[in-house]
């Protein structure tokens, strides 16, 4: 069989023109579609609590990235240098068990969760928020979405595809209305498409003195290299907290930071990976609020290994002066 000189050209040219094709509609189509929130939006409740704010000096929370309920100690991920882009559908299952079983036996007063789907391929297209909705009966819920795009193409030989979540704060007390404020600053494009937009949620309840309790739930920028949009946006935030407390509010401020707490090392016997630390001085009289001994992040390079995985400290509160703490306790579930 011969082949002439063009048809050797075609046979090499059209697979690169086809790919060429591909990479340009997914990058105008993801570009058509950027979702862009504005910079503040009312969210409104969702299965609303009928019990009032009880004006007690204690209340409970807790916050947790749940990782979508996709990156469980059997799980590596592409973007931090490991290979596999999905969990298995059973493990997804038994991670969302695990998370809703856990959650639901602390009875806290709020849960301040991130990283919650409600339509992505990479959890199997279910409702995370509304399935633990389902088992806090009596809480409010309000979702503040952060990522919505229809194709994320990465990997190229098996995409991540259509992403929807977002942050979640659940209230075991009355509150008709959230608000969902943008965090400043943007990637650059085309990264900005397939990335997080980045947000924070306020809720507030009243107080016998009348002011407000301020409750933020914070979910602070990642793979950012330099730390370039972690600062803005910890500016941003900084100037609300201020501006509530200057009013005589109480503030708590609690999520996934994706930076260390001022004045924290690393962990006394696991091995450490490293971060961005927040300025000593970032909030002067502010009281900084983790448990220094037990790690909220891990290492996704390779499957989970309580002896040689890198841990982290990126999720806790930071409360404004006239709050106290009372106790704080970090709960090591290995990852699981």
């Amino acid at each position: 069989m011969k082949f002439t000189r063009k048809k050797i050209l075609f046979a090499v040219l059209s697979p690169l023109f086809l790919f060429g094709l591909y990479i340009g509609f997914v990058l105008g189509y993801g570009t058509l579609k950027d979702f862009q929130p504005p910079p503040h939006v009312t969210i409104l409740a969702n299965q609303k609590s009928s019990t009032v704010f009880p004006f007690t000096d204690t209340i409970s929370l807790l916050t947790w990235n749940l990782g979508y309920g996709g990156l469980g100690a059997e799980m590596d991920f592409f973007y931090d240098g490991g290979e596999m882009v999905r969990s298995e559908k059973e493990w997804h299952e038994k991670y969302m068990k695990g998370i809703t079983d856990f959650i639901t036996s602390q009875k806290c007063d709020f849960y301040l969760l991130q990283e919650v789907d409600t339509s992505s391929k990479r959890s199997y297209y279910s409702n995370e928020y509304e399935y633990i909705l389902q088992k806090l009966p009596g809480y409010t819920g309000f979702f503040g979405m952060n990522y919505n795009t229809p194709f994320v193409p990465m990997p190229i030989t098996h995409p991540l595809g259509k992403a929807v979540g977002g942050i979640v704060t659940f209230s075991r007390f009355a509150c008709d209305s959230a608000s969902r404020f943008t965090y400043p600053g943007k990637f650059e494009w085309p990264k900005r498409i397939f990335i997080l937009d980045r947000c924070f949620l306020v809720n507030r309840f009243p107080l016998t003195n009348q002011k407000e309790l301020v409750i933020i739930n914070t979910h602070n920028s990642a793979y950012d290299e330099g730390g370039i949009m972690k600062k803005g946006e910890m500016e941003y935030l900084k100037q609300f907290m201020l501006n509530e407390y200057n009013k005589g509010n109480a503030v708590i401020a609690g999520g996934d930071w994706n930076q260390t707490p001022p004045g924290w090392k690393e962990f006394s016997n696991r091995p450490t990976s490293e971060g961005i630390a927040i300025e000593p001085d970032f909030l002067p009289g502010w009281k900084w609020v983790f448990d220094p001994e037990t790690p909220t992040n891990r290492s996704l390079v390779s499957v989970y290994s309580a002896d040689t995985s890198p841990v982290n400290l990126i999720d806790y509160f930071l409360l404004s002066p006239n709050v106290n703490s009372v106790s704080v306790k970090g709960t090591d579930l290995n990852f699981q």
